[in-house]
């Protein structure tokens, strides 16, 4: 992550987001040896229709081909957990984003990446995670209703 770094946020370069100032995302570390970590998601009042974009930089350091696994945990026994949506978004430097997954937050289980080893032996993913709800879906009994969930990321 190097220069980048501040206090657990990195800025996301300007050839994958361009604003002023620049974006930030939380930073999340994995290796070989450490290849997991969690942060915990939580949004409370929700109302019918509403999101929250997050953004994360995943920094692999490996020295061969590795598989990054994003995946939700998530408590079934909460009410807005049968109809939370998540898209999962790669921001690509130079190019479009790619959208890994589009669907209900509670079969978000697995969302895999490729990465391959460079010369610096780190390579950096950068995400756009959105958590909403479809407004024509998600009637008034969902209104204030809160969620918790985890994001992980592994390596596999």
């Amino acid at each position: 992550v190097g220069d980048n770094m501040i206090n657990g946020t990195v800025n996301i370069p300007g050839n994958i987001i361009n604003t002023v100032p620049p974006a930030t995302a939380t930073s999340i570390e994995l290796t070989n040896k450490e290849g997991y970590d969690n942060i915990p998601f939580e949004i409370k009042k929700m109302l019918p229709g509403d999101s929250v974009s997050q953004y994360y930089c995943v920094s692999v350091t490996h020295d061969s081909k590795e598989t990054v696994r994003f995946g939700v945990v998530l408590d079934l026994t909460q009410k807005l957990s049968s109809v939370m949506m998540i898209r999962v978004e790669q921001l690509v430097p130079d190019d479009d984003d790619v959208v890994l997954y589009d669907g209900l937050m509670k079969d978000c289980t697995s969302v895999d990446i490729d990465v391959t080893a460079s010369k610096k032996k780190v390579s950096e993913i950068y995400y756009r995670i959105t958590v909403y709800t479809n407004g024509s879906e998600v009637d008034n009994e969902y209104v204030g209703e809160s969620l918790e969930a985890d994001f992980t990321w592994q390596i596999r």
